[in-house]
């Protein structure tokens, strides 16, 4: 229909100036920040530059996709509502959950383009930033780096190997901690490969603490398995990991995960949850914008949906922090809010459609 088109035409057309009219000044932004090295830089192309930005839009999508719809949707319903077109329509038999239809389908296109973009092109952005980054944005320190520093390696039975040095070329490496379990850990002065450990010491927990119970000049470890590509595995954030990825190691009984499963579960239920924000916007901005009076205090709508939307984000991040320490169980920590907002906005919206 004619009204439907013209409605779509509006909602877009706010929504993609509100959205690159924002990131264009955070690209200006950030570009004036790292202008000397980007011009100083004979090997930055345009191009590599442009896909950086493109992947820190990425980066952003989940706050700007659901903003940017937020202020569109307003921004027209207000305008059509002021200039009666809403009234004239409703008077013409068009019921009132019918004049939102475009504006929900414009929030679903969102929900959609947020899953692809943390199952597919979010992952990859971080990677990309931060070797971009590394390799010509950062300023490189004058001071010396420490030499001393601890390297962590996962092991496959859920266990920890605490290290300071490893010696490729001797496969061996020196002065390392064994995390074998909570009441159990063993001290090394060199490991080889193959688990052959020297000048080892035992330490177990007893009523008084920990105590070593056992030295050894040498001795093997036969349960011990190496593998350094979980070193790399675990490196990576759960917020920078695909939703795919979240579900399997959330879904894992292997002792490896056993500490990061509440981690990968939070960061699993968010962005889940997430991508129907824009939905959720809409549900909680319609009802103030449609209210045919003479004084629609247009500024105050725009004040309040803002704010609510900000407060809702920041709730949000806070309720990630629980869930990632475990001081709340992953689904308590993520879910009851949004199922709290659509349970009352939604109410209000449907109402308002049905006219009670």
């Amino acid at each position: 229909m004619i009204w439907q088109r013209y409605f779509l035409r509006e909602i877009l057309k706010v929504f993609f100036l509100f959205l690159f009219s924002f990131f264009a000044l955070y690209v200006l932004v950030d570009y004036s920040m790292h202008m000397q090295e980007i011009l100083k830089s004979d090997t930055i192309k345009w191009k590599g530059l442009g896909v950086y930005y493109g992947m820190l839009f990425s980066r952003r999508c989940d706050l700007l996709l659901p903003l940017a719809l937020l202020i569109s949707s307003v921004k027209v319903l207000t305008t059509l509502n002021r200039r009666n077109e809403l009234l004239a329509l409703q008077t013409a038999g068009v019921a009132l959950h019918k004049l939102t239809r475009p504006f929900f389908f414009v929030g679903l296109l969102c929900v959609g383009l947020s899953y692809l973009n943390f199952e597919f092109v979010a992952p990859k952005s971080f990677s990309y930033i931060s070797q971009f980054e590394k390799k010509y944005l950062k300023k490189k320190s004058k001071r010396k780096e420490k030499k001393e520093k601890i390297h962590i390696l996962p092991l496959e039975d859920g266990s920890r190997l605490l290290y300071q040095y490893y010696d490729p070329v001797k496969k061996e490496f020196f002065d390392l901690f064994w995390i074998a379990s909570q009441d159990k850990v063993y001290y090394m002065k060199t490991l080889s490969s193959r688990g052959e450990g020297t000048f080892v010491d035992l330490m177990e927990r007893k009523e008084k603490g920990m105590e070593k119970t056992a030295s050894y000049l040498s001795h093997t470890f036969k349960n011990l398995h190496l593998n350094f590509d979980l070193e790399n595995y675990f490196e990576q954030g759960m917020d920078n990991r695909s939703i795919t990825e979240l579900i399997q190691i959330g879904t894992s009984q292997a002792p490896l995960f056993e500490d990061k499963r509440p981690i990968a579960l939070t960061h699993l239920y968010f962005k889940i949850v997430m991508p129907w924000l824009p939905v959720l916007v809409l549900l909680g901005a319609a009802p103030f914008c449609v209210p045919s009076v003479r004084n629609l205090p247009t500024f105050l709508i725009f004040a309040l949906t803002i704010f609510g939307y900000i407060t809702f984000f920041t709730i949000m991040d806070g309720c990630m922090v629980l869930g990632e320490t475990g001081a709340l169980s992953p689904f308590w920590a993520i879910f009851p809010l949004p199922i709290l907002f659509s349970f009352i906005f939604g109410g209000r919206f449907l109402k308002m459609c049905l006219n009670l």
